[in-house]
């Protein structure tokens, strides 16, 4: 439990790597991980289907994680460290928001955008009912379809869906920047969170043998 690991922190983009022993690293993680769940099980209580569950998170995202403070430094390490400050980024927001949806038997992941265009940072992508729907917890806003559900990637690409915002603001051009995101990049959508303590476990072992 003495061997020597890894952990990384990034402020203000630097990023530097300290030691520290396997069982402090053990320790740190389940921590989190039984935090993690307690979390979820309070704001997903009482959910009547996937959907509500997903919306609850996100609502509760985008009311808790609030905008970075210009003044103070942005610090990235874990996603728990964010909860607990109570601000970040947007695509710490959408990284805060997926995690969550995992721990609530969602697959999901984020996405930072990586295409030149304006006004969008990240995504969070969550799969309900076998099709990606795709939010923005750091702006507050969702898209639903002409159903009235969660619109998938391919509702927005034809067309078929409308933006909520449970901020009351819709950045300009929002509409038609989603589209040209999503038409023009190439997401994952095979990536998955490794989140549970047994896959958290083979990773970090994974690590420590490419280390040595």
């Amino acid at each position: 439990m003495n061997i020597s690991l890894t952990t990384r922190q990034g402020v203000n983009y630097v990023v530097v790597t300290k030691t520290i022993p396997l069982y402090l690293k053990t320790f740190d993680f389940f921590d989190r991980h039984f935090n993690y769940q307690e979390l979820t099980r309070n704001i997903i209580r009482g959910s009547r289907d996937k959907h509500e569950r997903v919306l609850r998170i996100f609502e509760w995202t985008h009311k808790t994680i609030k905008p970075q403070p210009p003044e103070l430094d942005v610090v990235d390490d874990h996603v728990w460290h964010i909860i607990i400050r109570g601000y970040g980024t947007k695509d710490q927001a959408a990284d805060v928001f997926a995690t969550i949806c995992s721990y609530a038997g969602l697959q999901s992941f984020f996405s930072i955008c990586s295409t030149n265009v304006p006004g969008l940072t990240a995504f969070a992508f969550v799969k309900l009912d076998g099709q990606w729907r795709i939010l923005d917890p750091g702006n507050g806003i969702y898209v639903k379809n002409a159903n009235g559900e969660l619109a998938t990637v391919q509702d927005i690409l034809s067309g078929n869906f409308r933006l909520c915002s449970i901020s009351g603001t819709l950045p300009e051009h929002y509409e038609e920047n989603l589209r040209i995101f999503l038409a023009s990049s190439k997401i994952d959508f095979t990536r998955s969170g490794i989140q549970s303590p047994l896959t958290r476990f083979f990773y970090e072992v994974k690590l420590w043998g490419k280390q040595k």
